[in-house]
């Protein structure tokens, strides 16, 4: 079972009710003249002086090695956690007398149960205090829990335990070595301080996975913890909801053993039709996912903010969040009754969902035979699998029905003939509009959507989902929505005052006419196919995502007023100009150049005019055109391109050799990782990235993993080393030096060998980077980080890019691609990733937008925390482009695989290759 740390509690409350404010640390030694920034305790030491918590000596120094007494850190901890120590109940101490200088501090903590003292009646204040009585009034005073229960250590007391393993989850302490915590030995001031502050700095709520083992009255049990559901949850942990609960698996927000809200929910409760899994939420809100792993459930009066999820069965009652693990082919009821949801998926084969539902999309995944019987509207029903047969209930409304391409809608919809009144709209996956076939069967012909006719230039109010005659369209006042897509097939169409809530194409039927959108909002995809080099103009528009993919010929889009485009994506041959723009509106903001485009022929392939933020091209051999008054301010080339014209570049990514660029960039990063590294510029072959040289830059963050420290500077400066910072590197206060520390400038990231994971594993080690070069202003910058088993890599394309931004999920073992996700990662800006998991093997699957789902084998190893897991990732094809893409084994010189086909020009043949990373792509234009 997957268990995340829980029960973390601040004392933000009391802070403020108590005026109490936690600051950062002030400026200097000069508080303490025996305390030096580079102290392992001077950050915490400085965070509680100013505030009056601690206090040095009349000599003016702090003695960060001297013992504390019970009574000085009584003093320290009801200070922090701002108790009255004033108005108090004497505890009856009777070493402690009301006249004492401890007695309110020590009062208060006992008044709240927070100290008890000995068994004889005495407290001891003047003892050293223990590292097991720290351990206890810090657990109990920030009420510190724990779900695991256990430690490394091997010295620990029982009566101790719980509480030495609370700050241990919750990151307060290390121990004084991997194995032990030695909690008969003293606490000195330094330490107690660092403890103090730890503790502070414990989230208050924290996100906690746990499996059901029961729920009786108010009560969820866990094999290791008992929690308690609040107002907003117990709707939910009910008896009656007891059965369907039982091996659940929960995430959820806990706050003090309370369940305060349920982020997600896996059902996989034994279940059959005749005895269904029953769960009434009482109105209650999910605000993640619901999973459906149970054959048959009931769901009532709920409102899902996530995906309701319908999954493959599991035959046991041990839950896992997005697990796929099909062991039953037998059919399954999902009945909803009230429930309210944005999105069902249906990854099922032979189920019947039915009852009164409102939900915006239902998408049939994996499920080729289902029966959809819900009371009321579903706006969108969406069908994934070409071989789907689906039967719809006589009462069931469809907005519109997403097909796959050249699949018939009598082959999918099995009662078509019905219930076909019930189908507002039937579109394919790529946007094209169809209409009911005449007549059943397999031999049935689709008939076009029926045109919105205008013949004259009145405005006319949209009433259908085709334009096909020119004229002026939408509302001259107000605004017209559209709830669908909408189609352009003709040229000479004015379309003012409309938002459209789907998709709008512009149609090859335009041919080389011109469109114009005035005050047009699209939420969807503004898909552009027809059109000429003076052409389409929006006009006070705002759009989320333009792609242009034209057959033949270049086209011509405008942006000018308050028009805002967020992405462009260019496919085909595209002027892109702003001009006239209104004050603070962006125009086009990030174009990209898709690798679609190295297919489309000689000349100038992409002509720019404007400002634009950044221009990332993909595609190989391209030619991209800079008018004098274009000023981009990131250009990133990925593959091997042409950049032509007078226009400004503040800054180009060389990712590619074999670039020239007729203009020179005011900055240049040169980062090509294939052993060689050039682009001509203006005729000169430069080899080195560069930067304006009287630029300086201020270092705002510093980010420690596992391998390498991720640095955050406000300005490039290229050719900074390792010499210009100074890294250094404490577990406990004692000082640990990094190997192989190396920077790279283009990337503004320091690398690093690695600790021993066997001889450090559980510790926590502070890092500190300060900058050595006039350059580069800012003050030291603090992280940390615990080192652990795991492994850390880097994706990238086949241009050997890094992949920002992709999600990889691990499953344990070789080659599992489906069942329990045991962690995720996340690559940061240039592909990189970093992994905490137990020694052994995992499969990784990893995905991002515009890429293909793809999987990596990992290793993490038992002593050393790898760092070379890599892996390639694989665009997916563009709009009118094939990818086939072939995969070997581990050694693929051992076959001769390879594809042939005639050429473009078809005057040759092409032989495909084996590459070095073991998979390739191959492009071709259909």
């Amino acid at each position: 079972m997957t268990k995340k740390k829980y029960f973390n509690a601040t004392l933000a409350a009391a802070l403020v009710a108590s005026g109490v404010a936690v600051v950062a640390p002030a400026t200097a030694e000069a508080s303490f003249k025996d305390l030096k920034t580079t102290d392992y305790f001077y950050n915490d030491i400085l965070n509680l002086q100013p505030r009056g918590i601690i206090q040095g000596f009349t000599d003016g120094t702090f003695r960060t090695n001297a013992e504390v007494t019970r009574g000085q850190a009584a003093k320290i901890l009801a200070g922090v956690l701002g108790l009255d120590t004033v108005n108090v109940s004497n505890p009856g101490f009777k070493d402690i007398p009301e006249t004492h200088q401890y007695y309110g501090a020590i009062a208060a903590l006992a008044n709240v149960g927070i100290i008890s003292g000995y068994e004889d009646n005495t407290f001891r204040q003047g003892e050293p205090i223990l590292r097991n009585h720290m351990a206890k009034m810090i657990a109990n005073g920030f009420k510190l829990g724990t779900l695991e229960g256990t430690t490394p250590f091997s010295d620990v007391r029982k009566d101790y335990a719980q509480f030495i393993a609370a700050l241990y989850e919750n990151k307060v302490t290390t121990g004084k070595t991997a194995t032990t915590f030695d909690g008969s030995s003293n606490v000195t001031r330094g330490q107690l301080a660092t403890f103090v502050v730890r503790a502070e700095n414990v989230q208050a709520t924290e996100e906690a996975i746990f499996t059901i083992d029961e729920v009786a009255g108010n009560t969820i049990k866990t094999s290791t913890v008992e929690l308690k559901a609040t107002s907003a949850t117990q709707a939910i942990f009910t008896e009656s909801n007891a059965a369907a609960l039982k091996g659940a698996q929960i995430t959820a927000i806990v706050k003090n053993n309370e369940i305060v809200e349920v982020k997600s929910l896996s059902i996989t409760a034994a279940s059959s039709e005749e005895a269904p899994a029953v769960l009434d939420f009482g109105q209650a809100n999910i605000t993640g996912n619901v999973v459906l792993n149970s054959a048959s459930v009931k769901i009532s009066n709920a409102t899902i903010q996530g995906k309701l999820v319908i999954d493959t069965i599991k035959a046991s009652p041990v839950a896992s969040l997005g697990a796929i693990v099909a062991n039953s082919t037998k059919g399954s009821t999902i009945t909803l009754d009230q429930v309210t949801t944005p999105t069902i998926e249906l990854n099922r084969n032979d189920t019947t969902v039915a009852g009164t539902v409102n939900v915006d999309t239902l998408t049939m995944v994996k499920a080729s035979k289902a029966s959809i019987n819900i009371e009321g509207k579903i706006k969108t029903l969406n069908v994934l699998e070409k071989d789907s047969n689906i039967t719809l209930g006589a009462n069931t409304k469809i907005d519109k029905l997403i097909l796959p391409v050249s699949v018939k809608v009598v082959d999918v919809i099995k009662n078509y003939d019905s219930i076909k009144s019930n189908i507002a709209q039937i579109v394919t996956a790529n946007g094209d509009a169809v209409e009911a076939p005449t007549t059943s069967g397999s031999n049935s012909v689709y008939i076009p959507s029926t045109p919105i006719s205008n013949n004259d230039n009145r405005a006319e109010q949209i009433t259908g989902s085709t334009i096909s005659t020119a004229g002026t369209y939408g509302p001259t006042t107000g605004k017209q929505v559209i709830a669908g897509d909408l189609f352009i097939n003709t040229a000479n169409v004015n379309l003012q005052n409309v938002t459209i809530n789907g998709n709008l194409i512009l149609g090859e039927d335009i041919g080389e006419g011109d469109v114009h959108l005035k005050g047009v909002n699209v939420t969807g995809q503004t898909i552009v196919k027809g059109g000429g080099k003076n052409s389409i103009y929006f006009t006070d528009s705002v759009l989320a995502t333009v792609i242009v993919n034209k057959n033949s010929g270049a086209v011509r889009i405008v942006a000018q007023g308050r028009t805002q485009v967020y992405e462009v994506q260019l496919e085909t041959p595209t002027l892109v100009v702003e001009q006239n723009l209104a004050e603070g509106s962006s125009g086009f903001e990030d174009i990209t150049v898709s690798e679609a485009m190295q297919t489309a022929g000689e000349g100038f392939q992409v002509e720019l005019t404007g400002v634009f933020e950044t221009i990332n091209s993909r595609a190989t051999n391209v030619r991209i055109n800079l008018s004098e008054q274009t000023d981009i301010r990131t250009l990133v080339l990925n593959a091997a391109a042409e950049v032509l014209g007078t226009g400004i570049i503040q800054q180009a990514h060389i990712n590619a050799e074999g670039s020239t660029l007729s203009q020179r960039p005011q900055n240049l990063v040169l980062d090509i990782n294939r052993g060689y590294s050039s682009v001509n510029i203006a005729g000169e072959t430069v080899t080195e990235s560069y930067s304006d040289p009287n630029a300086t830059a201020t270092l705002t963050s510093a980010l420690a993993s596992q391998n390498a420290i991720l640095l955050q500077l406000t300005n490039f400066i290229a050719g900074l080393t390792m010499a210009d910072f100074e890294v250094k590197a404490y577990i406990d206060g004692n000082e640990v030096v990094l190997q192989g520390l190396e920077y790279d400038a283009n990337k503004q990231r320091i690398s690093f060998t690695p600790l021993n994971v066997a001889e450090n594993a559980g510790k926590t080690v502070q890092v500190k980077v300060t900058s050595k070069n006039a350059k580069v202003t800012g003050g030291d910058l603090a992280s940390s980080y615990e080192v652990k088993t795991g492994f850390a890599g880097r994706i990238t394309d086949i241009q050997y890019v890094g992949i920002p931004n992709l999600s990889i999920k691990f499953r344990a073992g070789s080659g599992t691609t489906q069942g329990e996700v045991v962690a995720t990662a996340t690559t940061d800006a240039y592909g990189y990733y970093s992994v905490n998991l137990p020694a052994g093997v995992y499969t990784g699957e990893f995905s991002a937008p515009g890429y293909v789902t793809s999987y990596m084998i990992a290793n993490a190893s038992t002593d050393v925390f790898l760092t070379d897991q890599h892996e390639t990732a694989i665009r997916a094809a563009a709009s009118q482009e094939i990818k086939i893409m072939l995969s070997w084994d581990k050694d693929p010189r051992d076959l001769d695989s390879h594809l042939e086909g005639p050429t473009v020009a078809r005057n040759s043949i092409f032989i495909t290759g084996r590459s070095a990373q073991h998979q390739m792509e191959l492009f071709m234009r259909i």
